[in-house]
This record gives C-alpha cells, sequence and structure tokens, in this order.
C-alpha cells in the first residue's frame, strides 16, 4: 500500500525528482490525534524555506486527498479534518519553493472510534 501511495505522489509535473526526493524542503513530520476532535489529525512539521504546504492523504484503496495549501513558517502544524472513524490512513507533507517540490516520508495515522 506504502508503494502505491509513493508511486501515485511520484506522478505528474514534480521537477524536483521522484518522491521522497532530499531537497530539503520538509525536515522532520510528525501525526497526532486531535484531543478535541477523534476525526483528524494534527500534522506538525519542519519547512525549510517552502512558501506553502499541505497534507496529502490515503486509505484502503482510497483516492489521494489533500488538505488547501497553507502559507508556511519554519515550524509549521496543518489539522486534516474530516477523516473517518476508525480508520488507517497514510499521510505525506507537500512543500514548495517557488517551482520546487519537496515532500515529507509517509507516516500512517489510526483515527480513533466515535462509539
Amino acid at each position: 500500500m506504502l508503494a502505491a501511495i509513493a508511486q501515485l505522489l511520484a506522478c505528474g509535473d514534480d521537477p524536483s525528482g521522484p518522491a521522497g526526493s532530499a531537497n530539503g524542503l520538509v525536515g522532520e513530520f510528525a501525526l497526532a490525534p486531535n484531543e478535541n476532535n477523534v476525526l483528524s489529525a494534527i500534522a506538525t512539521y519542519q519547512a525549510n524555506g517552502a512558501d506553502s504546504t499541505r497534507v496529502v492523504y490515503s486509505w484502503g484503496e482510497g483516492e489521494l486527498r489533500a488538505t488547501p495549501y497553507a502559507q508556511t513558517d519554519a515550524g509549521s502544524r496543518i489539522v486534516v479534518l474530516g477523516l473517518r472513524p476508525s480508520t488507517t490512513y497514510q499521510m505525506q507533507v507537500e512543500a514548495w519553493s517557488g517551482r520546487v517540490l519537496g515532500r515529507s516520508g509517509v507516516q500512517t495515522f489510526t483515527t480513533g472510534s466515535i462509539l
């Protein structure tokens, strides 16, 4: 599954090269539960010189989804909303600096139950 996501994320007009290319735009990346909403995740990451970032995610055989792009500070976070209960997701940060795209590694996150 992770290989399929990495392959999908590598498609497109990516001037920086294949997914996971080490151009340094995205540093450390972690996911945490949101204590205020079990159907969301909090992505924290280090963005190095990026103009904008977003979180791209998928689950099971589902299609890729993404948060809206956000302006980026060096240490940033994005809240991923609208997730399904008790579902495992694969998530990755995409960061742009001009025409250069950088991607984090893929992280796995499982939402809580609503019951």
